[in-house]
């Protein structure tokens, strides 16, 4: 589950909520309910969190190890829908199931490699 994913996580980075909070710029209560489930953060917090863990996304929401270190392509596509989505394209996110926020991500994969293959002919 993503909040396990989460406390995992910042376990290992030896962080503390308090710390993930003040990056994020929200409260802790705040982020304490990411991570026992109450809560489901936003894309860009996402972005954010999977950044400072030095993780996937994809880690974040579906658990593959495979996906578990992140690499300097899925930096740059995190920042991309950062710069792309941010906040306000995807408004409903934190609403959404597991399943539909993989799909999201795969279409913004999708999106990404296309820019990236424009700007390379360019």
């Amino acid at each position: 589950m993503l909040g396990e994913r989460l406390r995992r996580a910042r376990e290992k980075k030896k962080l503390t909520q308090e710390h993930i909070a003040k990056y994020l710029g929200i409260t802790r209560p705040a982020y304490t309910q990411y991570e026992s489930g109450l809560r489901k953060p936003d894309p860009d917090t996402l972005a954010k969190l999977a950044t400072l863990f030095d993780v996937s996304v994809d880690w974040l929401i579906t658990g593959d190890d495979a996906a578990h270190d992140i690499s300097t392509e899925e930096r740059e596509f995190l920042r991309w829908v950062d710069e792309h989505v941010g906040d306000v394209f995807f408004h409903d996110f934190a609403e959404s199931t597991d399943e539909q926020r993989k799909s999201f991500l795969e279409t913004m994969r999708i999106l990404w490699e296309i820019e990236r293959r424009k700007q390379d002919k360019q």
